[in-house]
Parts: C-alpha cells; sequence; structure tokens
C-alpha cells in the first residue's frame, strides 16, 4: 500500500493474536518520507513470508528499473525525431476533420494516453541540453527538400513523398477561418449578403384600367369611358339582356327603374381597355334587338341687355303674363335663394353624381323662364311652376353630365306632368337618352334644345337635332345670327341669346350669350302658343333665306299676341 506524497506511512505486520503458532510478534514500522520506502530493508516478519531469497528480489528489481530506463530514453528519442512532423500535423489541414488528424498521429507503444504527446512549451524541458542543437537543423532541413531544385533530384518515390509533404503546407500561411468564403453564403429571405446587387427591377406597364378610366381623355371623347347604356321595357327584359351581355365580359354597374317613362335603364361596365363606341357598333350588329349606347356626356351651351322682349314681341310689361304653367328644365344648379327666385314657385332636385356644377347657368335659365318681377333679373312667366332637375357635375374645368343621369332626371319630371321640357345642353347623339325622349314626346311633353356653340362647321348636337325637338339658334340685338352658333337643317327656329341680361349665381345679374339663353324664350312662347292653338313655326319673322334655312330656321320667334 503506498502512501500519499509527503505523508506518513505506517506499516503494520502483525500475525493475528489468535494465530496457532507461537511466537509471532506485531512489527511496527513508520517512516517520516515515502522516498525512504527503496531503501528500506524488509522486516523480520516480512522476510519470514517471502519466497524468494532477498538478493533475488533485489536482483529483479534492479532489472526492471534499467529495462524502464530503456524504454523511456527510446521513448524520447522517437519523440525527439518525430517532433518536426508532429508540428506540421498538429496544425489545421484543409478539408481534413480534426478527429481525423488525431488518428493518423502515431500512438506511443509505452501505451500512453494523448496527454502525454509533446507540447512545444514542454519539449526543452524532456530534452537532453546537447540535443538542443540538432532540432533546429532538423526542423530547417524539409524545407529545403519542398523546393523545386531539390525535388528533380530525389527518387521518384522520395519526390512523391515531399509533393504529398508539400500539399498540407499550403494552407499554413492562411488563418483558420479563411475557408469560409470558399463555401455558398447562406441566403436567407433573399438577403444580398455576399452577393452583387440586382439591377433594378423594370417598371411595370402602365393598367389598362387607368389608361381606359384615369387617363386624360382627347377632347373628341364625349361619352363616359368604360361604360354603356341600356334601356329595356321592363326589369325581366333588362335582366335577360344582362345575361346575354355577360359573354361579352359587360357587368352591371347600376340599374333603375323610370316608371314613369316606363323604361329600365341598366348602365354597364366595360372591360379594361376596351372602346366604348367600338363596342357599341359590334352589339347593334349581333344584338340588334337592345337597345344600348354609350353615356354620352352633354355640356351647357352658354357663352348677354334687355333687348330680347322687344325683339320678340313679347307682351308688356315684362313679368305681366302670370299664367300657371308646369315648366321641367335639365341644368346645373339653381339659387332658389337668389332675390329674382327666392319667391317663385321653384322645385329642385339634384341628380348629379359627384360634385355639383356652380349655379350659374341654371339660376340664369331658371331666371328668365319664372323671374319674379321687379327683382334684378325679371322671368318671362313669373306665375308658372319650375322642376328643376340639376344634373350637371364639375371635373376640373368641365361642367358636364351624362345620359344616365338625364334619364334619371328626365323620369322625374315625366312624373310631376311637366307641358315642356327646357333643355339648355348638348351633345352626341345617343340612342338611350333618345328613346327616353321619345317616350316623354309621346306623352306630349315638348322638348325645347339648345342648337349649339360650335360655329359654322360644327357636326349636329342632339338632343336638338332628335326628330320632335325643337332646335333653337340664337341671334343679337340686330337679328344677326350668332357667329358660334351651330348650322343646320335641324335649326327650327331663332331668338335672342347674345348678351341676354339674366341672374347669376350671386346676389345680381349680367349678360349671358349662347344659344343656351335662347332656348328659353322659345319655351315660353311654346306654352303661349298652345294656349291659343297657334302654330310657333307659323308665328316668326323670317330671317335669312326665303322659308327654312338651315341658319335661322324658319325664322325668328314671335309672340302672336298678349298674354291674357
Amino acid at each position: 500500500m503506498r502512501p500519499a506524497a509527503g505523508g506518513w506511512r505506517i506499516t503494520l505486520l502483525s500475525l493475528l493474536l489468535l494465530s496457532p503458532w507461537p511466537g509471532f510478534a506485531v512489527a511496527q514500522t513508520v517512516e517520516s518520507d515515502s522516498a525512504s520506502e527503496a531503501r528500506r530493508e524488509p522486516a523480520p516478519a516480512e522476510r519470514a513470508t517471502e519466497k524468494e531469497s532477498p538478493d533475488a528480489r533485489e536482483a529483479r528489481k534492479k532489472s526492471a528499473d534499467a529495462a524502464a530506463e530503456r524504454a523511456d530514453l527510446s521513448t524520447r528519442e522517437r519523440e525527439r525525431d518525430s517532433t518536426p512532423a508532429r508540428a506540421e500535423e498538429a496544425k489545421p489541414q484543409p478539408g481534413v476533420a480534426p478527429e481525423r488528424q488525431r488518428e493518423a498521429e502515431p500512438t506511443p507503444e509505452s501505451g500512453r494516453e494523448p496527454e502525454s504527446e509533446p507540447e512545444p512549451s514542454r519539449e526543452p524541458e524532456s530534452k537532453p541540453a546537447t540535443e538542443a542543437n540538432p532540432e533546429p537543423q532538423s526542423q530547417r532541413e524539409p524545407k529545403p527538400e519542398a523546393e523545386p531544385e531539390s525535388s528533380a533530384e530525389l527518387p521518384e518515390s522520395s519526390a512523391a513523398d515531399s509533393a504529398a509533404a508539400e500539399t498540407p503546407q499550403e494552407p499554413e500561411q492562411k488563418p483558420e477561418q479563411e475557408p469560409e468564403p470558399a463555401r455558398p453564403p447562406m441566403r436567407r429571405g433573399g438577403s444580398l449578403l455576399g452577393r452583387a446587387a440586382p439591377p433594378p427591377p423594370p417598371a411595370p406597364p402602365a393598367r389598362q384600367t387607368q389608361a381606359a378610366e384615369q387617363a386624360p381623355e382627347p377632347k373628341a371623347q364625349n361619352y363616359e369611358a368604360g361604360e354603356m347604356l341600356l334601356v329595356s321595357a321592363d326589369m325581366a327584359a333588362a335582366q335577360a339582356a344582362a345575361r346575354q351581355l355577360q359573354a361579352y365580359q359587360l357587368r352591371v354597374k347600376s340599374r333603375q327603374r323610370l316608371a314613369n317613362l316606363g323604361l329600365v335603364v341598366s348602365v354597364f361596365r366595360l372591360p379594361a381597355g376596351s372602346s366604348a363606341p367600338e363596342l357599341v357598333a359590334r352589339l347593334r350588329t349581333e344584338l340588334s334587338d337592345l337597345q344600348l349606347d354609350t353615356n354620352q356626356r352633354y355640356r351647357a351651351l352658354n357663352a348677354r341687355r334687355r333687348y330680347a322682349h322687344r325683339l320678340i314681341a313679347w307682351p308688356e310689361p315684362l313679368g305681366s303674363c302670370d299664367r300657371d304653367f308646369r315648366i321641367g328644365m335639365l341644368d346645373t344648379a339653381v339659387a332658389d335663394r337668389h332675390p329674382a327666385l327666392a319667391n317663385t314657385a321653384l322645385e329642385r332636385r339634384n341628380f348629379a353624381r359627384g360634385e355639383a356644377a356652380p349655379a350659374v347657368h341654371g339660376t340664369a335659365v331658371a331666371s328668365l323662364l319664372i323671374g319674379e318681377p321687379g327683382s334684378p333679373a325679371p322671368g318671362l312667366l313669373p306665375g308658372s311652376r319650375l322642376f328643376a332637375a340639376e344634373v350637371f357635375r364639375q371635373r376640373g374645368d368641365i361642367a358636364d353630365t351624362t345620359a344616365d343621369t338625364l334619364l334619371d332626371a328626365l323620369d322625374w319630371l315625366a312624373g310631376r306632368d311637366v307641358q315642356v321640357v327646357n333643355l339648355s345642353l348638348g351633345g352626341e347623339r345617343n340612342r338611350v337618352f333618345e328613346l327616353a325622349l321619345e317616350r316623354l314626346l309621346e306623352r306630349d311633353i315638348q322638348l325645347v334644345a339648345a342648337a349649339g356653340n360650335g360655329g359654322p362647321d360644327a357636326p349636329p348636337v342632339f338632343p336638338a337635332a332628335q326628330p320632335g325637338v325643337i332646335a333653337v339658334t340664337a341671334v343679337d340685338a340686330l337679328e344677326r345670327l350668332y357667329p358660334d352658333a351651330n348650322r343646320g337643317d335641324y335649326i327650327d327656329l331663332a331668338a335672342p341669346g347674345v348678351d341676354i341680361w339674366a341672374a347669376d349665381g350671386e346676389a345680381r345679374g349680367r349678360y349671358h350669350t349662347g344659344t343656351s339663353f335662347a332656348a328659353p324664350f322659345v319655351t315660353a312662347a311654346l306654352l303661349l302658343a298652345q294656349q291659343r292653338d297657334v302654330d310657333l313655326t307659323r308665328a316668326v319673322k323670317d330671317l335669312g333665306a326665303d322659308g327654312r334655312d338651315d341658319r335661322f330656321g324658319w325664322g325668328l320667334v314671335q309672340v302672336a299676341a298678349g298674354c291674357r
């Protein structure tokens, strides 16, 4: 039993007190140093129990110590010779895992564990002083062998061995982290780390829907882009037509029953990028039984003295013709608090979709019809009832309306049993709008429309050019044709329309010019003529060429008799 280093060791050898052999004694040996154990002589009791002689045991011990010294010296020499190679192998080699490098290291014959491998800091302690100089030479000798000149002098096997030894030495100059960039960079969530910045993506193409609905429209486009109108006799026919139009990718945007007109109007949304006129033309050929058209736009035809009443021989004094007529009008908003209209029988209803146009044009037309006598703008028929359908919206600098809005307003007017409708507006022909107007004419509701302010070469303006509608052009105080008035065989009558005094949108009045302001004079004259059963086209002052012409129509309207 070996004691701990530097401790006391107490060796108690005794014979059993109950031993049958007498004469045995208890021997106790106490030593103060464990190093004295080798020099200690065996106790008498121990020698008595040993089977071999002391000399033989001592000889065997010396022989074992000598063998151990030789094995230790041999191990040190092998470690010294393999120190350069171990130093090279101890370095990390690219592509070889540390576990495999340790497996390739030679294991000492003595069976020592890896801890006993020589460390650089402990090598000087384990090497004799006389061997310190040869070791640096052995470390420098492999370097000349790696040069190309010396490798040519070696045998093929030696050159191959040296080349194999050179291969792992190449990465020695690189840090341990340098093999990292050789791996492909990790890309998580589209990261740009480790890659060049991608080129900017191409600009997305402009949406066709935006081009069709939001792009600036050409001046010649006088209809609602991306829309089409359909009128049907009843709801069942409207639904059946909608099913037919689904094959053309048309979807219903809105549908309304116009009970007074006996119609159902449907607004369809066109596919993106479709041309409304082209699609309408195609549908008229393929589905000829349907009454459809574009959603046409119409504008107020306005363009200023109190000569107008005298020019048409209106009864004096102005405002004395107090008759209870029922008049309808499609126009802008009307300022019903204006002094000329505040105490009149005015009924308004707004049909404009979006921001309403300013109440200037409509207020002027309303004051010409029913303006209060003694006001800044007295009217022709102050005692009549006026139903003002406000249909114009404001889009930037443009005030306009649409066909579906007009149909809605006409249906309302038909329900008010109006006798005449004043249409101081104009645009292109629209079959849906035309059909609605035909329904009013069938009910003996007279229609008076402005002929247009497009000039001599302008095409016909609708609804003035529609058969059954009375188209009115404008003249000045000298009975000269308004220079910007339209021409054409659809012109029926002429009336004052240049520098006409009427209410403005605020509190007083101003001069207005245009065929829009000529139409109210014919509207009022028509009601008086109907009351007396007079053909208004025969009670005229012929202007221009004899008979009807494309500038003045039948001529300047005249009131045949006073108001009674």
